[in-house]
């Protein structure tokens, strides 16, 4: 739905670059594309997948080369929440309004639902739930991540909240 003037997509939080590879696909030679992650893994997967796209390490990285591009759009794909939980209130903020002032022509943004009733995630799954649920994701190619996420997560280990983020962002 961008305007014909945009020509550069700006991915931040690109994780595998899987975006640029669904807009070659789909609009083949419009876009310019530009990954920022500062995860050097997914950095290394979406090169793979987009030898076109124009990779970063962080925001400070793209912004000495661009500036902001003009015609362009900053696409935050399921991002925000993972700013606000790694990094913490006040630092998300700072580094979203950063984001804004940069002049963007449009800013894209998909994330998490927002849940009316926020409290209720954060009820207990009942015993046998969460049992079914850690036995899938044992199964699973997510374990390990799983025993990672369980260290990391800010998010109380019986809770909803716990279970729905993981799964975001692993499957």
């Amino acid at each position: 739905h961008l305007p014909k003037h945009i020509k550069v997509v700006v991915d931040f939080g690109c994780a595998n670059g899987a975006l640029g590879l669904f807009l070659n696909k789909h609009y083949p030679n419009r876009f310019e594309y530009i990954g920022i992650d500062e995860n050097n893994e997914f950095l290394t997967e979406a090169e793979l997948l987009n030898p076109k796209g124009i990779f970063f390490s962080s925001l400070e990285d793209f912004k000495k080369v661009y500036g902001t591009p003009l015609d362009s759009v900053l696409v935050l794909n399921s991002v925000i929440h993972e700013l606000y939980t790694y990094m913490g209130n006040c630092e998300a903020r700072i580094l979203l309004k950063e984001m804004i002032d940069m002049g963007f022509d449009y800013i894209a943004i998909r994330d998490m639902k927002l849940d009316t009733a926020r409290g209720k995630r954060y009820y207990k799954v009942p015993l046998v739930k969460r049992i079914a649920l850690e036995w899938q994701i044992r199964k699973s190619d997510y374990f390990e991540s799983f025993k990672d996420y369980k260290q990391y997560s800010p998010h109380p280990k019986k809770s909803l909240a716990f279970y729905e983020e993981f799964f975001l962002k692993y499957f």
